[in-house]
């Protein structure tokens, strides 16, 4: 008889199966300023539904990238946050920054084609801004748009579902220690 649970390399323990499905494409984007976190009075806050989702989406099995319209000389930062907001970062497959003189919605395309020659798909990405979605809508399977509220999926079918009426908080207060 199969077993129902496999080892899990990012958090050293074991987890029921439920990664990607076969066949599907198991490549999510997450954009940070606005899905993974926030910026209030000059402070980064986590933003709890995305944060939860990515931790989530990595213990499941799936290849999770950080696209960020951050300079470069930000990503000791993004790294440090994500540890801290308990995203392990052996589950991360890349942070992607902004390089100088490039536009937001040109960096995100940029970096999705990237993504797609190196994985050969992307499944699902999350960003709050819907021009950059749109712009997105034929490279990406599944378009997921993060408001104040929660979010919105515009294409496709989220492999969490992430809506308040699927149970989630708005804000869980400080992550527990790792």
């Amino acid at each position: 008889m199969k077993s129902l649970v496999s080892p899990d390399d990012v958090h050293g323990e074991r987890l029921l199966h439920g990664g990607p499905p076969p066949g599907g494409c198991g490549v999510v984007v997450f954009d940070f300023d606005g899905v993974l976190a926030e910026t209030s009075g000059g402070e980064v806050r986590q933003r709890p539904l995305g944060v939860v989702l990515a931790r989530r989406l990595i213990g499941r099995g799936y290849r999770v990238y950080i696209v960020s319209g951050r300079p470069d000389r930000e990503e000791g930062l993004i790294k440090r946050l994500l540890r801290e907001w308990c995203i392990p970062l052996a589950g991360v497959r890349g942070i992607l920054l902004r390089r100088s003189g490039v536009g937001e919605v040109d960096h995100k395309l940029e970096s999705i084609m990237q993504i797609e020659a190196r994985e050969g798909c992307v499944g699902e990405v999350h960003d709050d801004n819907p021009y950059v979605l749109e712009a997105l809508r034929r490279r990406a399977e599944t378009l997921v748009l993060h408001t104040p509220q929660g979010c919105e999926v515009l294409k496709g079918r989220p492999a969490e579902p992430c809506t308040l009426d699927a149970g989630w908080l708005r804000w869980e207060g400080r992550t527990p220690q790792c």
